[in-house]
């Protein structure tokens, strides 16, 4: 027997208990932390617009669930995951998160990483001065040598591109790559 998905009950069968709504709030919220709008709209399929928004007011009065937690967060991982800053801020957009809040934390993100840089710089000299360039690089590294070594970097600065670093970012990143040469290793 196949696997099915229960149908979502239709608009005038969800139910208008908020106590309902806060338990299935409380399920989600141990499994990940989510964004106010991402919660109010899972538990809007199955609860009234009142029971949902009830159960999000509460959990965010009781702290269990807060944006800017969440976007430090999922930005982080992003970053971890070389993501360019506009990624970043694109990807916090889509899980509602608040178009100013999500600038200050990606700029206070890349202002920590700047941080870093710069005192890694002052024990091995490093190329990249910046987050971006920085992230872009390890990406080069990571999924575009291939290409570099193939003699397209045209390739490799479309694809940073579209991956939404500046052009400032990836051709930085691809001018450090080429200086590395053929020794190996790229700049850290």
């Amino acid at each position: 027997m196949a696997w099915r998905k229960r149908p979502l009950p239709a608009a005038d069968e969800r139910s208008a208990d908020p106590a309902k709504a806060r338990e299935k709030a409380l399920d989600w919220l141990t499994a990940r932390e989510h964004s106010a709008q991402q919660l109010y709209d899972k538990l809007r399929r199955y609860y009234t617009d009142e029971a949902a928004a009830a159960a999000v007011a509460e959990m965010v009065g009781h702290g269990y669930l807060d944006d800017r937690r969440f976007a430090q967060n999922k930005a982080r991982v992003l970053y971890a995951q070389h993501k360019s800053r506009r990624a970043i801020l694109r990807t916090l957009a889509e899980k509602g998160v608040d178009k100013a809040l999500a600038g200050q934390v990606v700029q206070q993100l890349y202002d920590e990483q700047q941080a870093e840089l710069e005192a890694a710089a002052a024990f091995a000299p490093c190329d990249t001065a910046d987050p971006e360039t920085a992230s872009a690089l390890a990406l080069v590294q990571k999924s575009y040598r291939r290409k570099l070594e193939a003699g397209r970097p045209d390739l490799v600065l479309a694809a940073l591109q579209r991956r939404g670093f500046s052009y400032r970012a990836a051709r930085g990143a691809l001018a450090l790559a080429q200086a590395a040469g053929t020794d190996g290793e790229l700049p850290a």
